[in-house]
């Protein structure tokens, strides 16, 4: 009580008549600063959970979890505002990205002063695409970051990107800067996929369009060099996704959705829509264009996520992630469903993500198709900027995830592996079964408690009615008994037909004894 006496003016009278005019005034300003208070509470969380999905932010800062997973940190070279001052020994820091813009500025004829006007341009719409605000960046200073960062970017992916060098040959400085960049390049590469260590797709993009038309670096687009940088990295490149091919593909829909308007209002009121150059990136007209397109990529980043991805599925509003009950997303290990007549083959075309099901004409036996998994000493890290990536409200693909989430629950022991190695789903690499094992026990950290999208759970639930069927159940404990190979089951198949022929071989002498030849 004497707390809450505490809090009442000295001023407000308190009687038998009840509270006075004064008392009521008190009351009404003290709701309407807790009703305040309250609201911009609220909207501070939202933005919190929700913001970067409302506006243009694509790029967002990756926080240090207090555990002992290794923080996503560049290691050669920072690109972007949030690594600028990293506390890592960086081999590339600005006075090498500015040896690299000058040389281009010389040899290229890079119109520097055309780029940052540009970007002065658009700087707001550039800083929009950062999580933070970055008031410790001068305007000045952040324009010439994005020249120098673009300039680096462009330079290694152009050098690096199976192209030949005729016009830059000749010169020493090249040489120079070349052999040096090459020394680190598998360090660049990741660094360049680190979730945090971005600048916009389009600062590139600025950057090539500062060079003249015909000079020979503007022979192909930022996309296609990115792409072609990328290609050696697991997983491999999806081959179904091909920019041209994907732009035909959604100019032929946008040409019919307008068509389709047309028809059915009865007037060409369309002049007012803009190119089909500007609206291509849609997969389908209900949809964000959140699978990327050329000119709606992010960054590099989310570049190559489109790339490996597959064409279709997977797609998961950012706001229902949490929706469902994550905890039921579970199937068994491979040793547990080949219990349940469940093959496991080899996948050769499509995504190297993209794990399905299907089950035989006798729905006795099923089949997971997996494509081939090759891991080496740099795939951790690049499944860790794709894992965080997916989690930003920049994307609203999880294949990734759901990838993860599928393969961590086949592979639980060795034996689990040593099955996938055995059907040709892991290939020889320098990466023993345990290691592969540890690989996604440790990365399944990275997606606890994340709901996965439809295209997985409509996956689980297929393996599982599959998997709980009696008969299944009762085909795959014959098949493991007596043919847990292929020879010991080619050998009861010609145990039977012996078997057999000896049986017809008896019975027809036996026919013959009793019934003899008439003369």
């Amino acid at each position: 009580m004497s707390g809450s006496s505490r809090s009442i003016p000295h001023d407000i009278e308190i009687g038998n008549a009840g509270t006075s005019k004064k008392n009521i005034e008190w009351l009404e300003k003290k709701l309407t600063e807790a009703d305040i208070n309250l609201r911009e509470e609220g909207l501070a969380l939202l933005e919190r959970i929700y913001g970067g999905a409302r506006d243009n932010r694509t790029i967002f800062k990756r926080e240090h979890k207090a555990d002992d997973r290794e923080p996503l940190v560049p290691r050669a070279v920072s690109i972007g505002p949030y690594h600028h001052n990293c506390k890592n020994p960086l081999k590339f820091r600005d006075d090498y990205k500015l040896k690299i813009t000058r040389f281009m500025v010389r040899y290229c004829s890079l119109d520097k002063e055309k780029y940052l006007k540009e970007m002065e341009k658009k700087e707001k719409d550039v800083r929009s695409c950062y999580d933070k605000d970055l008031p410790e960046w001068e305007s000045e200073e952040f324009r010439t970051m994005l020249l120098l960062d673009s300039s680096f970017t462009l330079f290694v992916m152009d050098a690096f990107s199976k192209r030949e060098f005729a016009g830059f040959g000749l010169y020493v400085e090249y040489i120079a800067l070349l052999l040096e960049v090459r020394e680190h390049l598998e360090k660049i590469k990741l660094d360049f996929l680190t979730v945090d260590n971005q600048i916009p797709f389009s600062a590139i993009k600025i950057l090539l369009g500062c060079f003249p038309q015909d000079s020979r670096i503007r022979k192909e687009s930022v996309e296609e060099l990115a792409l072609r940088f990328f290609d050696d990295l697991q997983p491999m490149k999806n081959k179904e996704q091909g920019l041209v091919k994907k732009r035909n593909k959604e100019q032929d829909l946008e040409k019919k959705r307008n068509e389709e308007q047309v028809t059915s209002w009865g007037v060409a009121q369309f002049h007012h829509l803009l190119p089909l150059s500007d609206l291509w990136p849609r997969r389908n007209e209900l949809q964000e264009m959140s699978r990327g397109a050329s000119d709606q990529f992010h960054h590099l980043l989310h570049l190559f996520h489109w790339s490996r991805i597959p064409k279709e599925g997977y797609e998961m509003d950012y706001e229902d992630r949490r929706s469902k009950n994550v905890s039921e997303q579970y199937i068994p290990s491979a040793t547990e469903l080949q219990k349940s007549a469940t093959k496991f083959k080899k996948k050769h075309s499509g995504s190297s993500l993209d794990v399905t099901f299907n089950r035989g004409p006798t729905f006795v036996s099923g089949v997971i198709n997996i494509p081939i998994l090759q891991l080496y000493n740099y795939s951790k890290p690049i499944f860790r900027n794709l894992i965080a990536f997916e989690a930003t409200p920049a994307s609203s693909v999880l294949c990734f995830t759901a990838y993860m989430a599928c393969m961590s629950c086949m592979l639980q022991r060795e034996d689990d592996v040593k099955l996938l190695r055995d059907r040709g789903i892991v290939a020889s690499t320098n990466y023993k079964d345990a290691d592969i094992l540890k690989f996604f026990e440790e990365l399944n950290k990275e997606i606890e408690g994340v709901e996965m999208p439809e295209t997985l759970r409509k996956l689980y639930t297929d393996v599982m009615d599959h998997h709980n069927s009696r008969i299944s159940k009762w085909w795959g404990d014959f098949m493991l008994q007596y043919c847990p190979n292929f020879w010991v089951g080619l050998s009861l198949v010609a145990a039977i037909l012996i078997f057999t022929l000896s049986f017809l071989q008896a019975f027809s002498g036996m026919l013959s004894y009793y019934r003899p030849k008439k003369n």
